[in-house]
């Protein structure tokens, strides 16, 4: 019984917990830290959210996990990228959008999706917006938010063949938190000086 335990504790390491995070979201089992590290922490049997590892530390491992693998490949990709959301940022300029995810922090593969954040009081107003630069988006379905009650719908589309998903806040939600504790967004001004820096 004592070797059970000590075998769960081992797998409930907070330090593995981020590891095996990190692995899901480079994979692409999951989308987003926060949903890796839920997906990963139950694996492992541990239920206490207090004892898992930040999604900052599952961002850090990812990051980790890239600089040793893929690096030379992967910033090609990444920069791709990164211009691809400069592009779709600059297009809809008019809902303050901000990068977040791992085209902004930097561990996105093969397929990863561009995640932008649009904040405006007429969501009507971002499809109209679509629909004008010949886009057909497709709606997702509702996920857990930050700020579930200032989000409007999550929309998808394909630009360039790159995947672009966009959540829909309210505008009030632009100077509130909308990612999880000590991850990032962008707006347009940095991520055109991550382009530059290449």
């Amino acid at each position: 019984m004592a070797g059970r335990r000590e075998s769960l504790a081992r797998r409930a390491d907070p330090r593995r917990i981020a590891a095996e995070a990190a692995r899901r979201l480079l994979d692409g089992r999951e989308t987003d830290p926060e949903s890796a590290l839920r997906s990963a922490a139950l694996a492992a049997g541990c239920r206490d959210a207090s004892r898992w590892p930040s999604a900052e530390a599952v961002v850090e491992a990812a990051l980790t996990e890239r600089r040793l693998f893929d690096s030379p490949r992967h910033l090609e990709h990444l920069g791709r990228l990164r211009r691809r959301a400069l592009e779709a940022m600059r297009y809809l300029a008019a809902f303050e959008p901000r990068l977040v995810g791992g085209v902004l922090d930097g561990w996105a593969g093969d397929g990863a999706a561009i995640d932008l954040q649009l904040f405006t009081d007429e969501p009507d107003a971002v499809m109209l917006r679509l629909l004008e630069l010949g886009l057909r988006p497709r709606t997702l379905p509702a996920r857990a938010t930050v700020l579930p009650d200032l989000a409007h719908e999550r929309l998808d589309f394909i630009a360039g063949g790159d995947p672009i998903r966009l959540s829909v806040y309210r505008a009030v939600a632009l100077r509130r938190r909308t990612t999880a504790p000590g991850l990032r967004r962008a707006a347009i001004a940095e991520v055109e000086a991550l382009v530059v820096a290449g």
